[in-house]
């Protein structure tokens, strides 16, 4: 028979439950105790305005969902526990608008992993600027671990009458999953949106939506 060392119990198997959306959790009957991870959703990117002649725009990615992390006793779960996950946030609209935040996932009153913010929306201009990026989610209840989100990146807009110069912003991470590039669509989850990027004389974009997150439940069973 193995052993717990977290708990210090005693269980047979081990075996894990994914949510990647809304539901409930039912232990089984012989449950011990389960070590519960939540990502939050990553936010969105902002949208960028129609640029004309000599100008651009460009926005910073979104910011990734925390983690947090809890173990908790059979007992303590006491039968069904409402799971919820964070959406991904949806892009801004065309134009200069905020990508939105990412959802909040939480497994019940136990554990709770915030979603990162959206990236602002970035207006048509000349000259150097470094657009915002999304703030980070913020890991608030679990009793193990606990790992904000990593804020998108910023993007580089450049116009001048010798060089020009573009990147969008790369969306932020989660401490479980990977960074997510710019031009690409998020697949860890937890994944902020990368930003967008208008040259002159350009319709303008929307904003790209971000991933959502997932709750992990590892059972540790008799």
């Amino acid at each position: 028979m193995a052993q717990n060392a977290i708990n210090n119990v005693q269980f047979t198997s081990v075996n894990i439950v994914t949510f990647t959306s809304n539901g409930t959790y039912t232990p089984p009957s012989n449950l011990v105790c389960v070590q519960v991870e939540c990502i939050g959703g990553g936010g969105g990117s902002g949208g960028c305005a129609a640029t004309g002649a000599g100008q651009m725009a460009a926005t910073g990615g979104g910011g990734g969902g925390s983690f947090a992390m809890g173990n908790i006793s059979a007992s303590a779960l006491g039968g069904p526990v409402a799971v919820t996950v964070g959406s991904g946030g949806v892009g801004g609209a065309a134009g200069a608008n905020t990508g939105n935040n990412g959802g909040t996932t939480q497994f019940g009153t136990f554990v709770q992993a915030g979603g990162g913010s959206g990236s602002p929306g970035n207006t048509a201009g000349a000259g150097i600027e470094f657009p915002l990026a999304g703030a980070g989610g913020t890991a608030s209840v679990g009793n193990s671990i606990l790992i904000d989100g990593g804020a998108g990146w910023k993007a580089v807009k450049r116009w001048d009458a010798n060089q020009l110069g573009i990147t969008p912003g790369w969306g932020g991470f989660a401490p479980r999953s990977g960074e997510c590039a710019p031009n690409r669509v998020p697949g860890a989850y937890g994944s902020g949106a990368p930003g967008v990027t208008r040259i002159q004389s350009q319709a303008a974009i929307a904003g790209l939506n971000a991933a959502s997150g997932i709750v992990i439940i590892t059972q540790f069973v008799n």
